[in-house]
């Protein structure tokens, strides 16, 4: 008791006003990254999500107030540091794979090479990104609808999937060029037909294989949809095949006695 008296008697009135001082710097520091932090975000247009890296700065500050107060009153920061040095080395281990999340996550969202709806490649995954935050991000693949959660410190490559559809098919090495170029150029209307694509262009002769050879067609498409509508286009393509009169090659096994 007679310590506790002791603590708030007048002769500790100079380390209550620095203590006071401390806290009001605290706030005052803490306002105004704050308001920088909302401008900067509001200006570059950032997720929401990616706000909870603020939290970072604000226990930071409170961290060191606390310090400070304890140095104005006498306490031994030191002494206490030390005796906390182990139990602080196994909890940064602890959570050294939270901290790469965290700082692949910062890098995401400062960079802004792909956002929530963007459809990217991950590994051999093309999905939908459904969720985005500093320690997490998920993916729906476009092919089976199973979403993915991915570690951020797992992204070391990430592709954003283009608009732009390429698309090759097999003819017949009986045909000639000039034929197949006249053939594709004449249906790329109807391809422009089919839901969701458009621009669609021919390309040329693409590879020579052991029975055919294929040529290329490319045409805009949103991600989201390009499955159904590479479906769709090649449904086009060989229905026009079969009016024509023409088949897809296929290879030949000759069995000889």
């Amino acid at each position: 008791m007679d310590k506790i008296a002791d603590f708030f008697s007048i002769e500790h009135l100079p380390n209550w006003i620095a203590s006071g001082i401390v806290v009001v710097i605290a706030i005052v520091v803490w306002a105004l990254i704050r308001t920088v932090y909302r401008k900067y975000n509001e200006m570059r247009d950032v997720e929401p999500s990616s706000h909870l890296g603020i939290s970072f700065v604000k226990y930071g500050i409170i961290l060191l107030a606390i310090i400070g107060i304890l140095q104005i009153n006498g306490v031994n920061i030191t002494s206490l540091v030390a005796s906390l040095g182990i139990a602080g080395a196994v909890g940064a281990l602890a959570v050294q794979d939270f901290f790469k999340d965290v700082i692949m996550g910062l890098h995401i969202s400062a960079d802004k090479f792909f956002a929530l709806g963007d459809i990217v490649r991950y590994n051999d995954i093309e999905g939908e990104v459904t969720l985005l935050t500093l320690r997490t991000t998920k993916i729906r693949d476009l092919a089976t609808g199973n979403t993915l959660a991915i570690c951020n410190r797992n992204i070391a490559e990430i592709t954003l999937v283009s608009d732009i559809i390429y698309l090759s098919m097999p003819y017949s090495y009986e045909l000639s060029v000039k034929e197949v170029g006249e053939f594709i150029e004449g249906i790329l209307s109807k391809v422009d037909e089919v839901e969701n694509v458009s621009g669609a262009r021919y390309r040329g002769p693409n590879q020579l294989e052991g029975s055919d050879v294929t040529y290329m067609i490319s045409f805009n498409c949103d991600p989201h949809f390009k499955l159904q509508a590479i479906r769709d286009v090649k449904g086009v393509i060989l229905s026009s095949m079969a009016e024509n009169g023409w088949s897809v090659p296929y290879e030949h096994i000759v069995v000889s006695n």
